[in-house]
């Protein structure tokens, strides 16, 4: 079974299907005794790639986009998990970067992914109060509020799963959005994508595409 790759560089129905899989997961792993904690050998290879990515970003700085492609079940979550896991579990940057997941199938607007971003990095209040109105400058007041805070130095990892469901959105501002603070020195920004399409890069926009890392 060919695991994923690592390519460098109504909303009720799909989060009950995303629930009904996590459940089938716990389901297999007592029945046939399988640990989604621990890696099959085929998949150590894309983790490693990937550690290495998010260890540049989280110690260098240095921001980059990257998808990983993959048909469903073959192991695309469990290698962003388990990569964001160890580098968390590393006692010198373990606390160097916050992680923020995303998913296509349930933010099924790009407002809607913001509030989810404001949420997680707990600055929703600030987002209520913002005062500009463009869906770049409220991404743009909420990474400058969260500079200007305690969190100033740490990276952000943003996991965005049904990649593609984000690049059908017409305008994609959120991709714009995301995409254009990792060639941003402010912040140090990796964007990992999880997708089922191979032609996940070919539904970007021009102006999108071009900021895509790999």
């Amino acid at each position: 079974h060919r695991g994923p790759t690592i390519v460098a560089n109504k909303m009720e129905d799909a989060a009950v299907q995303l629930c009904l899989r996590d459940a089938q997961q716990q389901l297999r792993a007592k029945v046939f005794g399988v640990d989604y904690g621990h890696l099959p050998k085929h998949l150590i290879d894309e983790k490693e790639k990937l550690s290495g990515v998010l260890r540049r970003v989280v110690v260098y700085g240095q921001s980059t986009s990257v998808l990983v492609l993959g048909p469903r079940g073959s192991g695309k979550s469990l290698i962003v998990k388990r990569a964001i896991a160890d580098l968390r579990a590393d006692s010198e940057i373990g606390d160097c970067f916050i992680d923020i997941y995303l998913n296509g199938a349930i933010q099924t607007k790009d407002t809607a992914a913001l509030k989810e971003i404001a949420v997680q990095l707990s600055l929703v209040s600030e987002l209520e109060e913002c005062y500009v109105k463009s869906f770049a400058d409220v991404f743009s007041f909420l990474l400058d509020t969260l500079k200007s805070g305690s969190k100033e130095s740490k990276a952000i990892v943003f996991v965005l799963d049904e990649f593609d469901r984000f690049a059908q959105e017409r305008s994609q501002k959120l991709l714009y959005s995301l995409l254009e603070q990792t060639q941003s020195a402010n912040i140090p920004v990796v964007v990992i994508g999880l997708t089922c399409r191979l032609d996940a890069i070919e539904l970007l926009e021009k102006r999108v595409k071009s900021r895509f890392s790999h």
